[in-house]
């Protein structure tokens, strides 16, 4: 028996006593929602781990409406929310938090100082201070860059003599070269000229160190796993004292071990990258175009900029090449699914890359195809970064709805009260769409 599964019997055994207590009457109990196949397990398993994306939540939508109630572990009741309105409120207001897991998770992974784990007046300060990187102008930058990796996966594709291709690990691997820029990966060692420029940190991969790719592709690998045992970790966890689950880092267990590693190698190098970079202004020499560089040296009077210190730059190197790794990669794979399933869709996107090409010459105007724009916003729409965020009432909260929903008891209502801790909301992220079957 493996010390993961030890851990999560202990967990359950100390924790499930205490929640059935304090569980309490669900403000959600007359709210209409699927059937619970399990005590245990409610909805999740379904939700979380269905043969394929969407094959519940289309009927569960049309059956239910964009407002319903789930069944989570040990009969904890979600809420699984579409409606826009209700959706604008959640996701923007102060009264609603990460769920306790998800937090935690952030904290392990990308850091406290990361963008996502600030919370209130911080996080819109470092956010607005970050965003200096992110603009239509700094794009354009990366744009280059961007069309290399896409290069190199064509060239590999085009030299392949397999009958067919896993593209997940290949745009795992293409998304940190993307990143990182000059990455030596078993796929793409052939191709890239070492000066190419680079997006992040300014540094080739093989600057950071094999350990510090190791440990990257292990860490997403590790995040983007779903068990059974990860569900119930999320209802049974957060039932813990907060300083008591982040002990649980220094068991002897492998993922716990594997993001003590991670956290100690990318603090490493990005507080190597940072001060490199500096002594490069010391000496007034031109920084390079890379988003560390732009957030280092941009304009100092900026008042977002003035609240940017060394520390919140360095503690961005984890979020900014994990999460934007395998997010990019797993888009992109949802995106190549539809493809396949749209024959003409796919052929109709070709004609217009061609016949933007060969007008445009070598400086391709991306905002001239609107097929294309409009298949990636639909495919992001359909398919977000992030499934089924977790939000939790951090104070007592009313949800506004755009329009009534019907109680069991028949009474007709047009918000949702939500009490402190109570009630876990869900964020349900696919909505039929006519056409192409891409939603949101």
């Amino acid at each position: 028996m493996s010390y993961t599964t030890i851990f999560m019997a202990l967990l359950a055994a100390l924790a499930l006593p205490v929640f059935l207590i304090i569980r309490g009457r669900s403000a959600l109990r007359h709210i209409a929602g699927p059937p619970s196949p399990s005590w245990i397990f409610g909805n999740m398993i379904q939700l979380m781990l269905p043969p394929q994306l969407g094959d519940y939540e289309f009927t569960w939508r049309k059956l239910y409406g964009p407002v319903y109630r789930l069944r989570g572990c040990f009969g904890e009741d979600r809420l699984m929310v579409t409606d826009p309105i209700a959706l604008q409120y959640i996701l923007n207001s102060e009264d609603f938090g990460h769920g306790p897991l998800l937090e935690l998770l952030i904290d392990w992974i990308h850091g406290e100082k990361s963008v996502v784990a600030r919370k209130g007046k911080e996080h819109r300060q470092l956010r607005a201070a970050l965003n200096i990187g992110f603009t239509g102008a700094a794009v354009r930058q990366y744009q280059p860059i961007f069309e290399k990796v896409a290069h190199t996966i064509s060239e590999k594709l085009d030299h392949s003599n397999v009958v067919s291709i896993d593209m997940c690990p290949l745009l795992s691997t293409a998304a940190l070269d993307a990143i990182t820029q000059g990455t030596r990966s078993n796929f793409l060692i052939t191709h890239y000229s070492s000066n190419i420029g680079l997006v992040v940190l300014g540094y080739p991969a093989e600057d950071l160190g094999a350990d510090f790719v190791k440990s990257n592709l292990q860490v997403v690998r590790a995040a983007s796993t779903q068990s059974k045992i990860n569900i119930l970790a999320e209802t049974i966890v957060p039932l813990f004292p907060r300083w008591l689950v982040h002990k649980a880092i220094y068991l002897p267990i492998q993922t716990f071990k594997l993001l003590r590693t991670n956290t100690y190698i990318v603090h490493r190098e990005g507080q190597r990258v940072v001060r490199e970079k500096m002594e490069i202004g010391r000496q007034g020499l031109e920084p390079s175009d890379d988003i560390f560089s732009l957030l280092l040296y941009s304009d100092q009077s900026n008042d977002a900029r003035k609240f940017l210190t060394e520390e919140d730059i360095m503690g961005q190197t984890a979020i900014l090449m994990i999460a934007g790794q395998e997010t990019t990669a797993n888009t992109l794979a949802f995106g190549l699914v539809e493809l396949s399933r749209n024959p003409e869709l796919q052929e109709a996107l070709r004609t217009e890359i061609h016949a933007t090409l060969s007008t445009s010459g070598s400086s391709v105007m991306y905002n001239s195809m609107p097929l294309l724009n409009a298949f990636i916003k639909e495919t992001l729409r359909m398919f977000p970064p992030l499934p089924f965020p977790d939000r939790m009432a951090v104070r007592d909260a009313v949800i506004p709805l755009s329009e009534n929903i019907v109680l069991k008891t028949g009474e007709h209502v047009k918000q949702i009260p939500c009490p402190q801790g109570g009630d876990r909301v869900r964020r349900d992220c696919v909505l039929p769409a006519a056409g192409i079957a891409l939603g949101s």
